[in-house]
This record gives structure tokens, C-alpha cells and sequence, in this order.
């Protein structure tokens, strides 16, 4: 008898599969690419400078890392949620807006990983 596709081999040679449902195995999976957005978002506001327009790259970025709820305050395009009114202010003043929150999200997520880790 063959094994389910779904089933995988531990690593100690056993020949009995160590069954890993899929949609778990699609959870480690997001996570683990999850886990590489704050550092990317690191790395993007480190530099932003080297972009015409840095807020268009996070916009990608959030894309690229499946929306990830945690950082859809930081997208330009996403509406929100704490009153604040774009339309009543410059571009420069939601600029600055967006740059002090994704600052404050990497303030936050750098507290956070530090208190894992204790």
C-alpha cells in the first residue's frame, strides 16, 4: 500500500508517513511567508529614498504577501479606519501620515518579536 499524496516521511528513514493535512501545511506556509513581510517593510523604508514612490512598492508588497490584515493600515489605497479623512488633507499630509504609521508599525513589530523572544 502506497501512502496518501498528502502524507509526508519524517526524516528519521521510518517508512510509516507522518500525515500533515493540507490545509495545515498551507497555514505553515503563509506563515512562514508572513513572516518575511515585516522584514521586507524594513528593508523598503530603510530605502524609500531609492524609490520614486516608496507607498506604490508597500502597496505591492502587501500584495505580494497575500493582504496580510496586520499592515492593510499602511496600504495607500486601502480606506480608514481611525477617521481620518484623506480628502481633507495635502498629498504631502497623507504622505507623512502613512510614513509615521509604517514607522510606528516597525517600532511596534520590533517591540513585539524582542518580547518573543525573552
Amino acid at each position: 500500500h502506497f501512502p496518501p499524496p498528502e502524507a509526508k516521511f519524517s526524516s528519521n528513514r521510518s517508512t510509516i508517513p507522518q500525515k500533515i493535512p493540507l490545509q495545515e501545511e498551507k497555514n505553515v506556509l503563509r506563515l512562514a511567508r508572513n513572516a518575511k513581510c515585516p522584514q521586507a517593510l524594513v528593508w523598503l523604508f530603510k530605502n524609500r529614498a531609492d524609490f520614486s514612490d516608496p507607498f506604490a512598492e508597500l502597496d505591492k508588497l502587501y500584495a505580494d504577501f497575500d493582504y496580510p490584515a496586520s499592515i492593510e493600515h499602511l496600504v495607500s489605497f486601502m480606506p480608514t479606519s481611525e477617521g481620518y479623512n484623506p480628502s481633507k488633507h495635502t498629498i504631502e499630509e497623507n504622505q507623512k501620515r502613512l510614513l509615521d504609521l509604517w514607522s510606528q508599525f516597525l517600532k511596534d513589530e520590533k517591540s513585539r518579536l524582542l518580547n518573543i523572544r525573552r
